[in-house]
């Protein structure tokens, strides 16, 4: 019944609701200001990869004269590429866009943004836990 009432709800606030009518230059403001956004994002995550993949090597070279389980600072070194690559090729995409933006042209580019997003992030979090999987094998021992 609880259900029921939050939905009865929901629907009376709809009733009222009455979408708001924006122009083609709002629409087109509002998709290269969105573009600019993932730009920021993937931008933060270059320099994050960048400055991992450089604590990754003073790390090891540093800290550990006999590393174990190389194999994993190999593993997040590839993660960060992985996360910088995509990053870069992102940040060319939505640069692209911006650029050539059209205000009467409606391309869907969500998919750009989360692929990219989505495969500079993984790259990301997994160089993190190749990283941390490296250094509590080695500290523990």
């Amino acid at each position: 019944m609880k259900f029921a009432s939050a939905s009865r709800e929901a629907d009376e606030r709809l009733a009222d609701f009455k979408p708001i009518e924006i122009t083609d230059d709002q629409r087109h403001r509002d998709q290269i200001d969105g573009f600019k956004l993932y730009f920021d994002l993937l931008k933060q995550v270059t320099t994050l990869s960048t400055g991992s993949a450089i604590l990754v090597a003073t790390l090891v070279d540093r800290l550990f004269h006999e590393p174990k389980g190389k194999i994993l600072v190999a593993a997040s070194l590839l993660g960060f590429c992985l996360s910088l690559c995509a990053s870069v090729i992102g940040m060319l995409g939505f640069a692209s866009k911006v650029r050539f933006s059209n205000p009467r042209n409606r391309d869907d580019v969500h998919g750009m943004g989360l692929n990219s997003s989505v495969a500079a992030i993984v790259g990301f979090l997994a160089g993190i836990f190749f990283l941390a999987v490296f250094a509590t094998e080695n500290l523990l021992s």
